[in-house]
Formats: structure tokens, C-alpha cells, sequence
């Protein structure tokens, strides 16, 4: 459920970012303590991103800075059409 939350917060932050506009690709960090999987974001986004302007992007994960203890999933940038 957790894991959820995240991904709907992320599509938000996409969504204020992108301004209305087509968002191609999504750059993002995925903090350690998160609780949450490139995998598991690469495989769930998809599903929640279905029909806004983030459906079809590509995601491309980063790693945390070192030390970086967060435990959200940090939009780093957007690119858009």
C-alpha cells in the first residue's frame, strides 16, 4: 500500500511539472528507505500513469546520493513534448 501512495505522489509531481504537456520521459531516484524497486515503479507506473499526460513515458532511474537515507521516490526531471 505504501509502494502505492509513492507512485500516486510521483504521477502528481509529473503532472504540476508537465503543465498540460506530453511528458516523454520521467528521471527519478529511488530513495533506499522507500521501501520500493526500480522494478517495482518500472512494472506499477505504467498502471497509474494510464491516460494522463505521463501515460507512455520512460523511465529513467538514478541512483541516491550517497547517504542518502529518503524514503521517497524523488522526481529528479521531466521531459516533455
Amino acid at each position: 500500500m505504501h509502494e502505492s501512495s509513492l507512485l500516486w505522489s510521483l504521477l502528481n509531481k509529473v503532472t504540476e511539472s508537465a503543465d498540460g504537456s506530453r511528458v516523454t520521459s520521467i528521471r527519478i531516484a529511488v530513495g533506499p528507505g522507500s521501501h520500493a524497486t526500480a522494478e517495482y515503479i518500472a512494472g506499477a507506473f505504467p498502471i497509474f500513469a494510464h491516460g494522463s499526460v505521463a501515460d507512455q513515458a520512460r523511465l529513467v532511474f538514478e541512483e541516491p546520493s550517497v547517504g542518502d537515507d529518503s524514503k521517497e521516490v524523488r522526481l529528479i526531471s521531466i521531459e516533455v513534448d
